[in-house]
């Protein structure tokens, strides 16, 4: 399965209805992280929100050959009429490949042999989470429209298992799923369409986190649940 062209449309689309709603007439508010075509993936990495480095973006930027002087003036909200999908889809594929956020999940997916794909509950770019929760908690509608669009992407991925690589989102998540903790394979599960589903909650990777000791126990549990018939 995966996110194809339609659905990419479909949620594109939801999200612009959601920032006219939120940000008519707002000048400082970058344009939501857009959905494009991804491919199915058995290793499923869920995050809280895209963050924006404006430095970051400009180097990786020119490294894909797209000479974009202000990088956070191109992807505001307000540029969204000159706005090109196919920039932000290569953006993402390169930042998943390069940068160092990415580099454990690219090492399980490598020790597991599988591919993997990255959800974040919310598609509002914002670096800073204390400032991110600030704006989700006195807008609640905002947050629960776009947890709406995440469900959707989540059930067209049906991913063999889900790991939630933050806390906050790991605290969201089994919330809104009401997660049950299975003795049987020592980790949450959903369950969705007579599927079950292992999933890992789990602090971030990156930026000492989650401690080695930690990580290498969560990839060992992770393998053995991806390996069970029935996972």
């Amino acid at each position: 399965m995966g996110i194809d062209s339609r659905l990419a449309a479909d949620l594109n689309a939801r999200l612009d209805n959601i920032w006219r709603d939120q940000f008519s007439g707002a000048d400082d508010v970058l344009a939501p992280r857009y959905f494009h075509k991804t491919g199915a993936s058995d290793l499923l990495f869920v995050g809280l929100n895209p963050s924006f480095a404006n430095d970051k973006i400009g180097v990786a930027l020119k490294k894909l050959g797209h000479e974009i002087a202000e990088p956070e003036v191109y992807f505001s909200w307000r540029n969204r009429d000159r706005f090109d999908l196919r920039v932000c889809a290569a953006l993402e594929g390169w930042a998943k490949e390069n940068y160092a956020y990415y580099k454990h999940h690219h090492d399980l997916a490598e020790e597991l042999n599988c591919g993997l794909a990255q959800l974040d509950l919310f598609q509002f770019r914002r670096t800073t989470q204390k400032d991110y929760l600030d704006v989700l908690e006195k807008a609640p509608v905002f947050r629960d429209r776009q947890l709406q669009i995440f469900d959707d992407a989540l059930a067209a991925f049906n991913p063999r298992c889900i790991i939630v690589a933050n806390a906050k989102a790991s605290e969201i998540f089994k919330d809104r799923y009401g997660l049950k903790f299975d003795q049987g394979i020592g980790t949450y599960t959903l369950y969705k369409n007579g599927n079950m589903t292992p999933v890992f909650l789990s602090a971030q990777f990156s930026g000492g986190a989650l401690d080695r000791y930690s990580r290498e126990r969560l990839f060992w549990h992770v393998a053995q649940a991806m390996r069970r018939p029935n996972s």
